[in-house]
């Protein structure tokens, strides 16, 4: 499977918020993208591999050794792939939590936190979503445009959905360690698993969801304030 790629916060979005927390948004965003890249740099890898394999398997005359090494191969291909989203599972947790921790502060008009430097792994979400994400929810009273962030609040509240179906139904009965370390998916022999991929695309476009309404709330424009 492949993953998606989000934008980063506009260069004019987000103009009331610390410029250092635009920086830190944007840097976690690009780090979840990058990751994605490379997801889907694997994913190719992997469909070329399995061609591969599926050209010596239809060849009677190709050597038994030229299967072996096709099929390792494409083992390998599974297993990078596997572990690159395992990447941006990592960089999507960080970001989520962070979008969710601005978010928050911005909804109640509080001081944003700088981002937590130990970090929140991926298994910490499984175990208990709403401690680390809780539901975000902004007020459109006070807003210059309601009608926008009543719909952004809609996209957050789908987003968080979707987020909450995959933990529940996708990752039941899973080791929730898998998915906080690389290494940890190749030995456990996963291969491309879909529950990982949901999750990560999940967490992300939460993330995504999350840091485009910040940047629409807290731009002077768009803010309700002089």
């Amino acid at each position: 499977m492949s993953a998606s790629l989000h934008e980063l916060l506009a260069a004019d979005a987000g103009t009331r918020i610390p410029e250092a927390v635009r920086e830190t948004l944007n840097e976690m965003a690009a780090a979840c993208n990058t990751a994605a890249v490379t997801v889907n740099l694997a994913f190719t890898v992997v469909q070329q591999s399995t061609h591969h394999r599926e050209v010596h398997a239809s060849r009677p005359s190709s050597p038994d050794a030229l299967k072996v090494v096709a099929a390792n191969a494409e083992s390998a291909a599974e297993s990078f792939h596997a572990q690159s989203m395992v990447v941006l599972t990592q960089a999507a947790t960080l970001y989520a939590v962070y979008a969710s921790q601005v978010a928050q502060a911005v909804a109640v008009r509080q001081p944003i936190p700088p981002p937590d430097p130990v970090g929140v792994k991926p298994s910490d979400l499984i175990a208990a979503l709403f401690l680390y994400l809780p539901a975000v929810r902004f007020a459109s009273a006070a807003q210059a445009r309601p009608d926008v962030v009543e719909t952004q609040n809609d996209e957050i509240a789908a987003a968080y959905e979707q987020l909450t179906k995959v933990i529940s139904q996708q990752l039941h009965g899973k080791v929730p360690a898998v998915y906080d370390y690389p290494a940890a998916v190749a030995a456990s022999g996963y291969g491309a698993v879909d529950a990982t991929d949901l999750f990560a695309e999940a967490l992300h476009a939460y993330a995504a969801t999350l840091t485009a309404a910040i940047g629409f709330l807290t731009t002077v424009d768009n803010s309700g304030e002089g």
